[in-house]
């Protein structure tokens, strides 16, 4: 492509577009299911424009192949998977944005719970994921293994933290000769 022609003056009034989120979950869940899905879908077909919203610091996931990134923060965070609807209270801006008679398709992870399950068979049959580490310096302390061990205090999220004697347990099962480190709560 020429230097003076960037992504932005390829985008098309006249082809579909696709709207990607807004994403208002965990990280952890974008980093590893989401950006995947998400960029699967863009690299689907020919879309005239690629537009992604999630929280205003996670452009950098999406910077790639989306035409458009729109910085979102969700009125709360307590937000918990398909029934995530603290914001849906009427019409939003990406439904503005969106022409269903030009075909615009809206990639949503939450709503109604038969979508998100469509958005879990794609992931798991054609995500694409990215590496975030490619330029960056390998770490001077290497690892055998590393344990997220959450400890949420989300709303309704406290049944998916696992007692901190289990995960003492584990640690102290593991072979002495390993060196282990901790990321998370």
């Amino acid at each position: 492509m020429p230097e003076s022609i960037t992504k932005r003056d390829l985008v098309s009034p006249q082809l579909p577009k696709l709207f990607i989120g807004p994403w208002v979950g965990e990280f952890g869940i974008e980093l590893l299911h989401w950006q995947g899905v998400a960029r699967a879908a863009a690299k689907s077909r020919i879309w005239g424009e690629v537009v992604v919203a999630s929280w205003p610091d996670r452009e950098f996931f999406y910077s790639d192949f989306a035409d458009r990134f729109v910085p979102f923060t969700p009125p709360t965070f307590h937000t918990a998977g398909a029934n995530c609807h603290g914001f849906d209270t009427g019409r939003h801006f990406w439904e503005e944005e969106l022409n269903e008679a030009r075909g615009d398709v809206w990639l949503k992870a939450y709503g109604d719970p038969r979508d998100y399950l469509e958005t879990v068979t794609h992931a798991a049959s054609s995500s694409e994921f990215r590496d975030f580490s490619v330029g960056t310096s390998r770490p001077t302390n290497i690892f055998d293994i590393l344990i997220h061990a959450r400890a949420t205090t989300k709303h309704n999220q406290g049944h998916k933290n696992w007692p901190v004697q289990h995960w003492e347990n584990l640690v102290d099962a593991l072979p002495t000769t390993w060196r282990v480190a901790s990321i998370g709560d």
